[in-house]
């Protein structure tokens, strides 16, 4: 019996399975951070903005989020808050089965917050979700677990998900694996990020000098000097060094990203559709600019095999790029942004504590709900956090057409109400369209007043 001819390409049979293979009038539906507190599904009978917004989700193939909180019974919970200087966000039950009641499916977990309330809470926020039918990515027992693809199957096809993080290199959320006998660590699958300060010829001498005063022995008080270029200087988290003006500058481990890009590659040859989640609070020198780190990670990302790269961490919305004909979405802001946060820790009232007294004039009758709003305040008084889009995209011969969908959490409301996704009125709509269209164009993208997303004229 004759051995069967080798094929002319060795490489056909691998590349073949990286290619998109869902049929015609597959949409899916991507949202931002999924911050919820409270089932909203029962909500949506009496309020016609949320009933649309969800009608969205619920009629695409598949819609997927990230889930950017923990979910237990609060009640015979034996683990512990980890979350520092943040908002330890955890939510009932009763959101795990409410998830398929808003449209989704599968989530990212690779976030900050999944961590807030230690392995423990991770554990039942994984648990209850599985137990709901949801499936997730981004964290787990070890890295290898946190990182590996998920997947779910709809009618139209067999999806993906990856799911990271963007951490400092010692986050302690991040997990590992097995390292010879060093056992691995639960937690969110991470990309390592360092950055850098950047600063002109004639500045650097007084960094130094500040740097060598702060830590004249070198011992570490200020950053590790060890393995340090000449010329770079570790100072309060970050390397200052030489530039031609001042920026700063973010980058990523580059084995993070090899390691993610095989679990794009992986992901793709197992599904006919893959999703890769980002989640990152970097941004670039402006608005209209993601990082140089982000923007190569997903077009590589798209180069190994993902059909759709969704980021959000900024809460804001950014700009969209179009790269071999894949949407890049840089900048989802926040599908669901619910207030009402409880139980908080001690240290957020301590982190308050100094906004409580002129406000209320007794910081002993300071509730959960006046922190939340003293500590909002601070750094998310502004409507662009709340304003949001759903991104459809829609497949016709393989090929992808983006529309956006605005979404109005209606800022200053009371909190019952604020945080709530629902379809934007005409009005903010046309807002919300017109922004992401400025933010876009740079990215070589624009956005019609229909929310269609198309490559700029010039």
């Amino acid at each position: 019996m004759a051995l069967p001819e080798q094929p002319t390409d060795p490489r056909r049979p691998l590349e073949r399975e990286l290619e998109r293979s869902v049929p015609d009038g597959f949409r899916i539906a991507v949202v931002g951070d999924c911050i919820l507190t409270r089932p909203l599904s029962a909500i949506a009978e009496r309020d016609e903005g949320l009933r649309g917004a969800l009608e969205r989700l619920r009629s695409a193939t598949l819609a997927v989020g990230n889930l950017e909180t923990c979910i237990f019974e609060m009640r015979g919970f034996t683990g512990h808050p980890y979350s520092t200087g943040d908002w330890p966000l955890v939510a009932g039950p009763p959101v795990a089965e409410d998830l398929a009641g808003l449209g989704l499916r599968i989530v990212g977990r690779a976030n900050n917050h999944s961590m807030d309330w230690g392995p423990a809470g991770m554990r039942d926020t994984n648990r209850l979700l599985d137990r709901a039918g949801i499936a997730h990515a981004g964290t787990g027992e070890s890295l290898a677990s946190a990182l590996a693809p998920r997947y779910v199957e709809t009618d139209g096809g067999r999806v993906a998900l990856v799911s990271v993080y963007s951490a400092e290199s010692g986050d302690l959320s991040l997990a590992l694996d097995q390292f010879g006998e060093a056992p691995g660590r639960p937690g969110v699958a991470g990309i390592r990020r360092s950055t850098t300060i950047r600063a002109p010829e004639e500045a650097m001498p007084i960094l130094r000098e500040i740097a060598e005063r702060l830590d004249p022995d070198r011992t570490g008080a200020v950053g590790s000097w060890f393995g340090r270029p000449e010329g770079e200087l570790p100072m309060l988290g970050v390397t200052f060094a030489q530039g031609d003006d001042f920026a700063v500058e973010h980058s990523f481990d580059a084995a993070d990203v090899k390691a993610v890009l095989r679990s794009i590659r992986l992901g793709k040859q197992f599904a006919d559709l893959l999703v890769l989640n980002v989640h990152t609070h970097d941004e670039g020198p402006d608005a209209a600019t993601p990082p140089r780190c982000l923007v190569d990670l997903a077009r590589a990302a798209v180069d190994a095999g993902a059909d759709v790269v969704a980021c959000h961490g900024v809460h804001r919305l950014a700009g969209i790029e179009l790269h071999r004909g894949s949407p890049i979405l840089y900048g989802l802001g926040n599908f669901a942004f619910s207030d009402l946060a409880a139980p908080l820790t001690q240290m957020l009232y301590e982190q308050a504590g100094g906004l409580i007294p002129e406000v209320l004039g007794d910081r002993s009758q300071a509730t959960d709900a006046d922190v939340t709003l003293l500590l909002s305040a601070q750094g998310f008084d502004d409507d662009r956090f709340f304003e949001s889009v759903i991104a459809e995209i829609d497949y016709t011969n393989g090929e992808p057409s983006v529309r956006l969908v605005p979404i109005d959490l209606r800022y200053g409301e009371p909190l019952t109400q604020s945080g709530t996704p629902r379809l934007a009125q005409p009005e903010p709509a046309t807002a919300i369209l017109e922004r992401v269209d400025r933010l876009s164009r740079p990215l070589g993208a624009a956005v019609g007043a229909d929310g269609l997303v198309n490559a700029s004229e010039g």
